[in-house]
């Protein structure tokens, strides 16, 4: 796992302990209730930084601003269990959203900085480290 939270886990035994009607059912929830914290979170907040996180969108290694708040949606009702953990989780993803959308308003996406960027990327360097962001015209074309 890139990220791993004790009140998931927990969250997650509790369910798995009582009795289902349909054991496919408790068998999906117990694989796609840590999915985000398994496959997309990219860059996590360590103790004694400021709190940032980069949660993966899609099947490239962007993050989409609404997909990657729908995402972490699921764990919002754990951070006052686990303050350092998933709560510090949601608040580097709440700091990456402003310091992207400080670098730029109307960016579909935001990666985190390649080496060489194309000319139709922004780069920005932040409190939370070099971003670029990606625009798009409403046929999905890249513009500058």
């Amino acid at each position: 796992r890139t990220f791993s939270s004790p009140a998931v886990e927990r969250h997650m035994l509790r369910l798995m302990n009582r009795s289902w009607r349909d054991p496919n059912l408790a068998t999906l929830l117990w694989n796609c209730l840590p999915n985000t914290l398994d496959t997309t979170v990219h860059k996590a907040p360590l103790a004694g930084e400021v709190p940032d996180a980069f949660i993966i969108t899609g099947d490239n290694k962007q993050m989409w601003l609404r997909d990657s708040a729908c995402q972490v949606s699921p764990y919002i009702r754990f951070a006052s269990e686990e303050p350092d953990g998933i709560g510090r989780l949601l608040r580097g993803l709440i700091n990456r959203h402003v310091e992207s959308v400080l670098l730029d308003p109307y960016a579909n996406s935001f990666v985190l900085v390649a080496p060489a960027c194309p000319p139709n990327h922004l780069v920005a360097s932040s409190g939370l480290g070099l971003i670029t962001s990606t625009r798009l015209d409403s046929n999905n074309a890249q513009v500058s």
